[in-house]
């Protein structure tokens, strides 16, 4: 009798145990992170063997940047994330790129946590447009809100304070500017700029929200010159004309409640935090 060749069934049966596994077997997830998965060619080549094409690349490279775009955080601070040396080439390519420092920068300092390339892709951006209002903005917001420079912050933010755009836009920049200054230890620079601010506003609004800023700064002033007792040249009055009080130990103080001009404790903290970073 011929023996059953058990072979196919075999074979069949294995098939049917290893599509059953495949389908409940949890398989792990391998990802590969765009750093180690997008090529970058040295841009000192292209801008030299670009052959007259340097627009059209850097328009290339720009659209493809733009499609293999990730939100990995970059954790490194060596300006060698590939997105800012892509970047970065398109700068070499067309200098007058405005959308690539904005945006690149943008992107750069928000989503992809990359401070450092932020600050050189807005600075070589400045570099082709000074003082241009939306670079200034975003190069001040880089170092205030990522890196927690005030001082660099304020050099930013003090270009474009009364710029028709940040009338517009940030109708509150100069109060801004003004907690900068204050921060810094200038508190009379901050109530000068307040008071030019005061001035310029149309707003019944800001104006109202700017005398009740530079009430608490002229109280602040004046309040440790009158109690401090080493000066006799101190204003007795404050924002609103109204003169200080005197209380029965002779100290001096306000009509009206008010409070100290500067940035809140939550501001405060985030700063420190991203300085020691």
């Amino acid at each position: 009798m011929r023996a059953l060749n058990l072979t196919p069934i075999f074979l069949i049966f294995f098939y049917v145990l290893a599509n059953r596994v495949s389908y409940t077997l949890i398989k792990p997830t391998i990802k590969i992170s765009k750093e180690q998965t997008i090529y970058n060619v040295n841009e000192n080549i292209i801008v030299m063997f670009n052959l007259g094409f340097s627009r059209a690349i850097s328009s290339m490279l720009w659209v493809h940047t733009l499609l293999e775009s990730d939100e990995e955080f970059y954790k490194k601070r060596d300006l060698g994330s590939w997105m800012f040396i892509r970047f970065n080439t398109i700068a070499a390519l067309d200098k007058k790129f405005y959308d690539n420092y904005l945006y690149g920068g943008k992107y750069l300092s928000i989503i992809k946590d990359d401070i450092l390339g932020a600050e050189e892709i807005f600075r070589k951006g400045l570099t082709q447009f000074p003082k241009d209002f939306w670079l200034s903005i975003n190069t001040a917001h880089n170092y205030l809100f990522e890196m927690g420079d005030t001082i660099k912050a304020l050099k930013y933010y003090d270009n474009v304070k009364f710029d028709p755009l940040a009338l517009k836009y940030f109708p509150l920049l100069p109060s801004l500017v003004a907690k900068l200054e204050r921060d810094r230890g200038s508190t009379k620079s901050a109530f000068e700029l307040l008071k030019v601010a005061y001035e310029k506003s149309a707003s019944e609004k800001f104006k109202n929200y700017y005398a009740k800023k530079l009430y608490s700064l002229k109280t602040e002033i004046d309040l440790e010159c009158l109690n401090s007792l080493k000066s006799s040249n101190c204003d007795n009055k404050d924002f609103f004309d109204e003169p200080y009080l005197i209380g029965p130990s002779g100290i001096y103080y306000a009509k009206y409640r008010w409070q100290k001009f500067e940035f809140s404790r939550k501001t405060k903290k985030r700063i420190i935090k991203k300085r020691a970073n």
